[in-house]
C-alpha cells in the first residue's frame, strides 16, 4: 500500500511540474507591463476574412429578399451594400442591422472616432432586427464572441466597448455562414 501511495504522489508531482512549465512557457512570451486584451478595448479582435469564394455563390432571385432590398427604409453605412445572394426580407433585416454593429466595431476601434460609433449604435438600437436563430444566442451563452445582442448597450452614454466587440463577431460569423461579408477594411 505505501509503495502505491508514493507512486500516486510521484505521479501528481510530476503533473504538477508539468503543468507549471507550461504555464511558465505560455507566459514566457509575453510581457508583464502590456495590457491583455480583454482589458482594453484599444486591441479588438482584428475583423476576419471570409473563406468562401465568392466565385462559388450564385446569387439568388428570392423575391422576399429582393422586394425587401429595393425597398429597404432605413440607409446603410458609407460604403456598405445589400449582397445580391441572401434569401428572405429577415436577412435584409439582419444585414442593415449587422452593418450597423459592424459600422460602428470600424469607426471606434480602427479610427478612434466614439461620435461616429456612436451614431451607428443609436440607429441599430432603434430599431428591433427580429430574431437572428442560430447566433441569437440566450444571454448565458458562451463563447460570447458569438452572440449577436439585439440589445445595443451603452456606457455612460458611450460606447460600450464589449458590447460592439462581441456583438461584432456575432455579425460576422453570422455573415460568413451566409457566404458574405462587410466592406474590406480602409
Amino acid at each position: 500500500m505505501r509503495v502505491r501511495s508514493k507512486l500516486s504522489i510521484g505521479l501528481l508531482v510530476v503533473a504538477a511540474a508539468l503543468t507549471v512549465t507550461a504555464c511558465t512557457a505560455t507566459l514566457a512570451g509575453t510581457d508583464s507591463a502590456e495590457p491583455i486584451a480583454s482589458e482594453t478595448a484599444a486591441l479588438a479582435t482584428p475583423r476576419p476574412g471570409v473563406a468562401t469564394s465568392r466565385a462559388t455563390i450564385t446569387p439568388t432571385a428570392d423575391p422576399a429578399y429582393t422586394a425587401a432590398v429595393s425597398a429597404y427604409p432605413q440607409a446603410l453605412p458609407d460604403g456598405y451594400a445589400f449582397p445580391p445572394y441572401l434569401i428572405g426580407a429577415e436577412s435584409a433585416d439582419k444585414w442593415w442591422w449587422c452593418s450597423q454593429i459592424d459600422a460602428a466595431w470600424e469607426a471606434y476601434f480602427r479610427r478612434e472616432d466614439e461620435t461616429e460609433a456612436l451614431g451607428y449604435l443609436r440607429a441599430a438600437a432603434d430599431v428591433d432586427p427580429g430574431s437572428y436563430g442560430r447566433y441569437d444566442q440566450a444571454d448565458d451563452a458562451l463563447p460570447l464572441n458569438e452572440k449577436v445582442d439585439r440589445d445595443v448597450r451603452f456606457i455612460g452614454g458611450g460606447v460600450d466597448s464589449q458590447y460592439v466587440e462581441y456583438t461584432a463577431h456575432g455579425c460576422w460569423k453570422w455573415a460568413k455562414s451566409v457566404g458574405a461579408e462587410f466592406p474590406p477594411v480602409s
